[in-house]
């Protein structure tokens, strides 16, 4: 009796465990962090590679060093950006670096500790790698809720040709419409789990790289 009891109450706390994600304001600002991570992974990816790609180019001219001095600068800046989005938006809190030497005066002891620090390479790959995880948010988020819109809206468009059709399933009867709304609201609530253990992930590589 005891054992069934404890199997009941196993089963209940899964059942509110999977409904409060819906509920959790974390789980929206995780969407929102993930949303942006497609875009801004794009410019960084284009930004960088056009920048480094010039600079190693004309490495031969003075041009060249300073365009590459120039990218790695901004690299840091962006850095410092991405550091408060995750701190903001993630349930992470990440510091800044502290790796960039006190020694030396003037401009160019400056320039030479930036261009040395651990954290400034690191923050190099942070923005790299936060382009395919973008590509990654873009399909989780397109297919999690172009799916279960689909579904959960199907007793509005289900006898319309142009789109009664998820990709997997034709819906054009009344019943089936029925049957998809429950259907698209488990998808719904597996997409935010995906969602959000896509955003821990993001947590993580910018707990390791960014801090």
């Amino acid at each position: 009796m005891i054992a069934m009891e404890t199997s009941a109450h196993r089963k209940s706390s899964r059942i509110r465990d999977a409904v409060s994600v819906i509920f959790e304001a974390q789980t929206y600002r995780n969407i929102l962090y993930l949303a942006l991570s497609f875009p801004l992974g794009l410019v960084y990816f284009v930004a960088l590679t056009v920048g480094l790609s010039l600079g190693l180019g004309l490495a031969v001219l003075l041009i060249g060093i300073g365009l590459l001095v120039v990218v790695l600068l901004g690299s840091r800046v962006v850095a410092a950006f991405e550091r408060e989005l995750a701190n903001v938006l993630l349930d992470v809190t990440i510091d800044s670096p502290d790796d960039i030497s006190a020694s030396g005066a003037g401009l160019p002891a400056s320039l030479d500790a930036r261009m040395r620090a651990a954290s400034t390479w690191k923050g190099l790959g942070f923005l790299y790698l936060k382009f395919w995880v973008g590509i990654a948010a873009l399909v989780a988020l397109s297919v999690g809720v172009g799916l279960t819109l689909a579904l959960v809206t199907a007793p509005l468009h289900y006898n319309d040709p142009n789109v009664a059709v998820t990709g997997i399933w034709t819906i054009d009867t009344l019943p089936e419409a029925i049957v998809a709304v429950p259907i698209g609201i488990i998808v719904g609530v597996l997409s935010l789990f995906v969602l959000n253990a896509l955003a821990q992930v993001s947590a993580w590589m910018a707990k390791a790289l960014l801090d």
